[in-house]
């Protein structure tokens, strides 16, 4: 046992490393464009707070800001954030971040009607 103390302090070795943060979006807002497989591609502004991801154009639509979970893959942050709407239905968003770029496909399901596909790609509103 002293001898692997000694060996771990002698190369510097950390015994117990501190814990690693989770990865965050918070204060994160980008400028996308949503590509709508009826009407062609829209604008849109999604931003990550408090937890919260939203898509700003959706408010028109009855959908709320809702949580997001994200990983991190090497240098690519990964997430899921679900938006719901009081009536019915949600859109599920899911993406990928690599520096400044993300993109992304989202899903809208509503009850009794059929799913409606989205993709989109932007960049870090500057």
């Amino acid at each position: 046992m002293f001898a692997l103390l000694s060996l771990a302090l002698a190369t510097d070795v950390p015994i117990d490393p501190a814990p690693v943060a989770p990865p965050t979006l918070d204060g994160r807002v980008y400028s996308v464009s949503v590509e709508d497989p009826t009407q062609g591609a829209k604008p849109e502004t999604f931003v990550f707070a408090e937890g919260t991801f939203d898509a700003r154009e959706s408010h028109q639509f009855g959908f709320a800001r809702g949580p997001y979970t994200v990983t991190a893959r090497e240098d690519v942050l990964v997430f899921t954030a679900t938006l719901k709407r009081p009536t019915d239905g949600e859109i599920t968003c899911t993406g990928s971040i690599s520096g400044d770029q993300i993109s992304g496909a989202a899903e809208w399901r509503r009850p009794g009607k059929n799913r409606v596909h989205y993709a989109y790609q932007g960049a870090v509103r500057k």
